[in-house]
């Protein structure tokens, strides 16, 4: 089970290589607006949880349990969003999730 900000940092590293090829640590610590060792503690957690491939010095790569965990993370955060716009909630919308 990941916490809320190894989820953030799971969809993010999702987002960034569906655009990019490779994707750096110091890359997604810029995206993520985290420390470098902070997001390298991040990574290894993961990496442990077999969310990720991870290697110093290599780019990042997500594993299939990895991809499935943030499609998930996404399709449930969109969820989320459709059902606050419909309740009309639009006040403090980020805290609500």
């Amino acid at each position: 089970m990941l916490s809320s900000s190894l989820e953030k940092c799971l969809v993010c590293m999702y987002q960034m290589l569906e655009s990019d090829k490779e994707l750096k640590i110091s890359d997604l610590a810029k995206q993520i607006n985290q420390p470098l060792q902070k997001t390298i503690q991040a990574l290894q957690r993961m990496h442990y949880q077999k969310h990720i491939i991870y290697s110093p010095y290599q780019p990042l790569k997500l594993t299939e349990q990895g991809k499935s965990t943030a499609e998930y993370l996404m399709a449930r955060d969109a969820l989320i969003d459709e059902f606050l716009g419909f309740l009309h909630i639009e006040k403090n919308f980020s805290t609500e999730k």
